[in-house]
């Protein structure tokens, strides 16, 4: 998720420069590029893999916010190693970013607003792809890591959860607020290995050696980031059923920060089945495939 580069302070120069800006007028959101639109045609939310005569279908949730699907891009992904990987139905589930890159172009300037909408898009996709899936008669898991364990939690609090089984991977319950803070302005801070220790970007660094265009993609992922993290989803999942849920977490996540003792309970109290690991926020996701491959879970 994280880049390495610091964006705000030039890029708040090149929005102050633009005449054309967009601004959000009263409850409509002027958007500084075109508009997402969701397709009538539901199948284009995701791409296939895998045996579509399946009677489970597995939606992938992919990290980032990247601009792409990782299996649109190089054909694979980690998720390759789940057991029996190819007799399941394997739906790598767009997101808001991916299926509308012009987002990334945008003229004058990108809002949390715009953000915050882009998000319910994406958890939009996610119950249109499951609610098609159920119809079809398919037993439905949704598996995401990272910026996809945030799309599973978004969506459970703001749809009808009607998927059969839910794996979140390396996210949180309740963003911590430093990272939550720099998110909100554009920027990202990492953790230390303890998991809690929170170091934060420079937002004075000296930016002139990156494009436009660089700037541009930074501010876009990390107001994702921010708008994605900002509901407290301990209180918006406190009435939601989570018993379905299997939830990752690694103690040493450097990346959104291990979850806290009062994340754990709250888990606890929604009957959600728990794996901690130790072995940082990317293997995560691999840990939970030793666990299907031990069999001490199934899908």
């Amino acid at each position: 998720m994280k880049k390495g580069i610091l964006i705000l302070v030039l890029l708040a120069v090149f929005i102050s420069c633009k005449n054309n800006t967009k601004k959000q007028t009263g409850n409509a959101i002027k958007f500084s590029y075109p508009k997402t639109t969701l397709p009538n045609d539901v199948s284009k939310l995701w791409v296939e893999n895998g045996t579509k005569k399946s009677d489970t279908v597995l939606i992938i949730c992919q990290g980032g916010p990247s601009k792409e699907l990782t299996f649109v891009k190089k054909g694979k992904t980690s998720y390759r190693y789940i057991p029996n990987y190819s007799n399941y139905h394997i739906a790598y589930l767009h997101q808001a970013q991916t299926f509308n890159t012009k987002m990334f172009d945008f003229d004058g300037e990108f809002t949390l607003e715009m953000a915050q909408k882009e998000v319910d898009n994406t958890s939009e996709m996610l119950y249109r792809t499951i609610k098609y899936f159920k119809s079809q008669g398919k037993t439905t898991i949704v598996i995401g890591s990272s910026y996809g364990a945030y799309i599973i939690q978004n969506y459970i609090a703001t749809r009808p959860s009607l998927a059969h089984k839910y794996i979140i991977i390396a996210g949180r319950i309740d963003d911590n607020s430093q990272i939550l803070a720099q998110h909100l302005k554009g920027f990202n801070g990492e953790f230390k290995e303890d998991g809690t220790t929170y170091v934060p970007e420079d937002e004075n660094a000296d930016l002139s050696g990156y494009s436009e265009s660089e700037l541009k993609e930074y501010r876009v992922k990390q107001l994702l980031k921010g708008a994605i993290g900002k509901p407290r989803y301990s209180q918006e999942l406190a009435n939601k059923d989570l018993s379905n849920v299997r939830y990752f977490y690694a103690t040493n996540d450097q990346n959104v920060g291990r979850l806290t003792n009062e994340e754990i309970r709250f888990l606890m109290t929604k009957k959600v089945t728990i794996f901690e690991t130790n072995t940082g926020h990317s293997e995560t996701l691999y840990r939970f495939i030793d666990k299907l491959m031990s069999g001490e879970l199934k899908l």
